[in-house]
Order: C-alpha cells, then structure tokens, then sequence
C-alpha cells in the first residue's frame, strides 16, 4: 500500500449506489480525475482476528487516488453522504495528517476499539478487499456511468504546433512537439496526445497478470486491469486485456465501451467504425 494513505472509511448505511452518486457528483464543477476503490470483506475468508472483526461489523473503505484536495473531498463527501457517515483519512510518512472528524468517529460509529489499524494501513497477510472502482472523469458527458474508465477528453487527436486543450484543466496552449507539458502552473498535466483519431480509438491487446496487472504498450506505465477494456489514464491508450495461458477475471465492458467511442466520435464530428 506505500505510505502514502487517501481513503474514506464508511459507515454501515452508506450504499455502493451512495459511492457511485459521490463519484458522479465530483465530475461536476472540478476539473481533476479521480478513481474511487470501494473495497469490502463480503464474501472473503479471513483469518486474522482484526479482519474478521471489519468483517463482522461490515468496514469498508473507499481508497482515493487523485490529485482533488482534502477540502474539495471532505464538502463533497458531506453533501452526498451526509454529516457524520464518513471518516477521512490522508497521511503520509513525514508530516501530513488529516483525520476528519478524528479517530473517535470509528469508535463511535462501530462502537469497538479495534479498528484503529484501518487509519494507518491495510493488513497485508490475509486476502485481498473486494475491489471495485468508480471513475471520476470531468469531460465525460453527464450521463456516462461512473463505472466506465474511458476519459473522453484524452481522445482528442492534435497535431504538433496545433493548439491544444489540456484534457485536465482544459487550459489552452501550443507546442511544437508531440509530447507537451500543460501551461497552467496549478495543472503541469504531460500529455502526448494522439495525431489521428484513428490512433486515439484504437484499442491495442495488451498482456495482463492473474492479479490483472498490465502495462501500457504505449507509455509503459504501470496499471490494474478491473475490466475487459481500459483506458491508461497517463497517455490515454486504450487496451483490451487478455492472458493467453491463464483465465484472468475481468469484468467484460466491450459493448458499453463500444457505444460510449461511438457517441464521443460523433461528438467530435468523426465517422463511426466498429472498433472491434
């Protein structure tokens, strides 16, 4: 898990369906991506005596990767949510620390002294969360499903010396070169969009792991595959997993992600193909 800890510990009656609306809700009036991990003990078999007590008392934890600040995470949380369903937690291992309300909130909220480990890492000796994402992509049309991890906004081809949007900020700006940073110093999004948007919809079969970990044939970087169809939200490649010598357990997205390429191609005024 590293060091560096953004999660949202949630209380009982908190739904997936309430983590999904806060997702949604965050696409609005932000500029900034986000990925949402819901992760709970449903299901799973559990040895240790402190997971199978978050189990018993139906923890579950929202693990934040994103670059929103806590203030932004913490209204949004509140609006949606509501008041005291929620415990959010930021910690790193020099000096920040951010705990709101504060600790007390597990004790009061499961009624055990047991759970204090949940504010500073997961435990690693058992098996893994049930894990499923939300995606929180500004750009997207309003009516995407929070669940699709496609950005729109990193399919939009542009040609060197051309001007460009950044597909965060949407700050506009030039270069000359392929491969550019964002102008707006709160942003500095590096970007290498694609030229055509026949390259910017292609989807590219890309090897995954049993645990569905990839890599991005285009950028190299690094990624967890929860779905058939992916996007590398670093260059915005899109992939299709696949391991040839083992069964790999990905949720199939192919349909939904056809339809949602197809009406952004229209959007952008491209003619439709099947893209696979």
């Amino acid at each position: 898990m590293g060091n560096y800890i953004r999660r949202y510990i949630v209380a009982p009656s908190v739904t997936r369906e309430d983590v999904a609306e806060l997702a949604c809700s965050l696409r609005k009036g932000q500029k900034k991506t986000a990925v949402f991990t819901l992760c709970d003990l449903e299901g799973k078999r559990v040895r240790k005596s402190h997971a199978r007590l978050a189990k018993e008392l139906n923890v579950r934890i929202v693990e934040i990767d994103s670059g929103i600040s806590s203030k932004l995470l913490i209204e949004a949380a509140e609006n949606v949510l509501g008041q005291n369903t929620f415990l959010y937690r930021e910690k790193d291992d020099e000096d920040l620390s951010i705990c709101h309300p504060d600790a007390l909130w597990l004790k009061n909220t499961f009624n055990s002294d047991g759970l204090s480990w949940l504010l500073d890492n997961f435990f690693d000796d058992d098996p893994p969360w049930k894990r499923e994402n939300f995606y929180v992509l500004p750009g997207n049309p309003p009516e995407t499903d929070c669940m699709l991890p496609i950005h729109a906004n990193l399919l939009k081809p542009v040609k060197p010396g051309k001007l460009r949007a950044c597909p965060v900020c949407n700050t506009l700006y030039m270069s000359k070169f392929p491969l550019a940073q964002c102008t707006n110093p709160e942003c500095r999004f590096a970007t290498r969009p694609f030229e055509t948007a026949r390259e910017a919809y292609r989807i590219v079969k890309t090897q995954v792991s049993d645990d569905g970990w990839g890599r991005c044939p285009r950028c190299q970087m690094g990624k967890t595959f929860a779905f058939r169809i992916e996007q590398c939200f670093d260059c915005g490649q899109l992939m299709k997993g696949y391991n040839d010598m083992i069964k790999v357990d990905l949720k199939d997205n192919q349909e939904q992600v056809s339809d949602f390429l197809n009406r952004v191609r229209r959007a952008q005024g491209n003619y439709w193909w099947k893209f696979w």
